[in-house]
């Protein structure tokens, strides 16, 4: 398959804001952060990569953003709400808010 060129394609123009895609790592990037993003663990987005070290998988392919991490505050939020739930609902007359009394 031969490779195109900007003058093959008629009626269409590439955007100059947009950086010019070269090789495979944007790809492999996108993949890592995804995968990350699904709840897939850095050591098996390496083993995917092929990455020896999942160091490398970590600081240069899995790539966060603002809304990651606003999620994953969401998700603890609500993991310590549950567990709060739980635990008060297993101990019998204890009110939200009451003080511990001191037992000899």
């Amino acid at each position: 398959m031969p490779h195109l060129k900007a003058g093959d394609c008629p009626g269409y123009e590439r955007d100059p804001r947009i950086p010019e895609w070269r090789g495979f790592h944007s790809a492999r990037r996108g993949l890592a952060s995804n995968l990350y993003r699904l709840g897939v663990p850095p050591l098996v987005i390496a083993k995917i990569l092929r990455h020896k070290n999942v160091d490398i998988t970590k600081e240069f392919y899995i790539k966060t953003t603002g809304a990651d991490v606003l999620e994953g505050m969401e998700k603890l939020a609500e993991k310590l709400d549950s567990q709060t739930v739980a635990a008060t609902s297993r101990t019998p007359n204890v009110t939200l808010g009451a003080t511990p009394r001191l037992l000899n």
